[in-house]
């Protein structure tokens, strides 16, 4: 594994744990939330669905963002046409 790869996983993998991380602390903050504020069971359904609608909206951004602005694949295509036939072979 190159070390591009491990970095990319590494990258993935933090991820991953934010993503579940920050869905637990919303969880664990519920009943708090509902002492505080003073919500029914109903409110706090409302907060959950706010918090994800924000989240799911937010992941749509960033990918399209990734899209727009990461790896060009018409440059990865040309590299590889410009590398010879000994690259070609692999």
């Amino acid at each position: 594994m190159t070390a591009t790869r491990r970095l990319a996983l590494a990258v993935l993998a933090s991820g991953l744990l934010m993503t579940v991380l920050d869905g637990s602390i919303v969880t664990m903050a519920m009943p708090a939330i509902q002492r505080d504020i003073g919500f029914s069971a109903t409110g706090l359904s409302w907060v959950v669905n706010a918090y994800l609608i924000a989240f799911g909206s937010l992941l749509l951004l960033t990918g399209r963002l990734g899209d727009l602005f990461g790896r060009n694949p018409r440059s990865r295509n040309v590299n590889e046409t410009s590398a010879g036939p000994e690259k070609l072979s692999d």
